[in-house]
């Protein structure tokens, strides 16, 4: 059985490839800044540009003006995960984060394959909805 390459061996490997010197770009597209949502899934969806396209996406939170932490994926998708430039999104289980209730930062970070990285933050209260059946 061959080994899965880590993050840092595959960008490794691709240095060299892009543009060095031009850090990738980011733009948080949804949900809007302040905009209360559900506490799972909170889908994040964002914008991401690089030359080449291939990036290393890291999502983290912080919560009550603490460290920022790694954030808990839906469906155990993989944090920190490649994606390319162009529209993506991402679902974070904030529930599992235990932030219920709380105002949290979130942060992504992008690496491109030259170690240039560039980080988009989002505010927002995290709520649990709940629904009556009558």
């Amino acid at each position: 059985m061959n080994p899965r390459p880590t993050l840092g061996v595959l960008l490794a490997i691709a240095s060299g490839m892009g543009n060095a010197g031009t850090p990738p770009t980011c733009t948080i597209t949804a949900p809007a800044p302040q905009m209360t949502v559900p506490a799972s899934p909170v889908l994040i969806e964002y914008t991401a540009n690089a030359v080449p396209g291939l990036l290393a996406a890291h999502y983290e939170y912080s919560a009550g003006g603490g460290g920022f932490e790694n954030a808990s994926a839906v469906g155990g998708t993989a944090n920190p995960e490649f994606v390319n430039s162009g529209a993506n999104s991402w679902q974070w289980d904030a529930a599992a984060d235990g932030v219920v209730g709380q105002d949290v930062d979130f942060r992504l970070t992008l690496t491109d394959i030259n170690s240039e990285t560039t980080t988009c933050y989002l505010s927002l209260p995290v709520e649990l909805l709940s629904y009556s059946v009558d």
